[in-house]
């Protein structure tokens, strides 16, 4: 159960990481272009993303540290109905081998020892230090068993940041820079019409922030054109697009 919860305090604990990285770039990007924002009165706008992400932020938290006291409650269950039942059984036990009137023979007995050259019946009962003995280091396992939970959050944690890390340094870009094939010269006197066809595009590093969805777009030859927005609609993207820093997920570039 505890191995259990730990997966889902990993799973909530890097959803709340990534809630509050997403937070802190859409705050400096923000922060940067103030002024257009204040001139597009996108404010509340800005406002309103900018509490999405913090708000799901404390959601994942709050659900990481609920399953991770929800484990130490578990765990501290299990530890007094395992003292419950060591002492109602240790003392029967004891009691029971306190009224026999045959004499006592260790537990260590009861492993198959000969005892004076022959083998007997063994008695397997035990005594009230026996019983204390068992139970205390039934307890200092459980004890320091639970010590390890920080360093294991540790890991987790660990663990959750080298995804990312490995993730980005594995990933085979779409785009090889590096390779022999070498794209074609346009003269000076090349003219042509650009048009976005349907474009669909999401950086890699965020799969799931869309930012173009069947996006249209048709420029002239020797026209000259604006792109005005606030910070975060794709105006950047655009210019990235065209110089083939990335390649949309879906559409055309002619």
């Amino acid at each position: 159960v505890v191995g259990v919860l730990s997966c889902f305090m990993r799973k909530y604990s890097g959803q709340a990481l990534g809630e509050f990285s997403s937070a802190g770039s859409f705050a400096s990007e923000i922060l940067t272009g103030i002024k257009t924002i204040a001139s597009l009165r996108a404010e509340g706008w800005a406002s309103e993303r900018y509490a999405g992400h913090v708000e799901k932020a404390q959601r994942y938290s709050v659900l990481t540290i609920f399953c991770g006291k929800l484990a130490s409650g578990l765990m501290g269950l299990l530890f007094y109905l395992i003292y419950t039942f060591a002492f109602a059984f240790g003392t029967t036990q004891a009691a029971d081998n306190i009224d026999k009137s045959n004499e006592y023979i260790s537990p260590f007995a009861c492993w198959g020892i000969t005892l004076s050259g022959y083998q007997r019946p063994v008695d397997c009962g035990i005594t009230g230090s026996e019983v204390m003995v068992c139970i205390y280091g039934v307890i200092l396992c459980a004890q320091f068993f639970a010590l390890m939970n920080p360093g294991l959050n540790a890991i987790n944690l660990g663990r959750i940041a080298a995804v990312e890390v490995f993730g980005t340094i594995e990933r085979a870009p779409p785009i090889d820079g590096c390779n022999d094939n070498k794209g074609e010269k346009l003269g000076k006197d090349f003219q042509e019409n650009i048009e976005f066809k349907n474009v669909v595009f999401a950086y890699p590093s965020r799969p799931n922030d869309i930012i173009f969805t069947n996006f249209n777009l048709s420029i002239e030859a020797g026209s000259a054109v604006a792109l005005v927005g606030p910070s975060g609609s794709g105006k950047s993207s655009l210019s990235r697009l065209l110089l083939r820093l990335y390649d949309p997920i879906g559409g055309h570039i002619l």
